[in-house]
């Protein structure tokens, strides 16, 4: 029977394949400890984690929210229909 290439290169170089395993190990637990999101309201960003780097605070989502919605009074609405 003959053994798969993947599994041979395995064997011959184990040093390796535990590289890579440690690599791709890295890469989850990096993934993992992102837990990027965002928050939106009509389509503006709140609060983005993956630029902050920090959990939104609720006095800054309120104050966000606020002006957005001011802007969005202030400006008139478009009834070209």
């Amino acid at each position: 029977m003959q053994v798969p290439s993947m599994l041979q290169r395995t064997q011959d170089n184990p040093l390796l394949a535990i590289a890579a395993l440690y690599g791709l190990d890295v890469v989850a637990q990096t993934l993992k400890s992102i837990n990027a999101f965002e928050i939106t309201y009509n389509g503006h960003v709140l609060h983005s984690k993956l630029k902050s780097g920090k959990f939104p605070q609720p006095g800054e989502l309120i104050a966000s929210l606020k002006q957005i919605k001011e802007r969005e009074q202030r400006r008139p609405a478009d009834k070209s229909s």
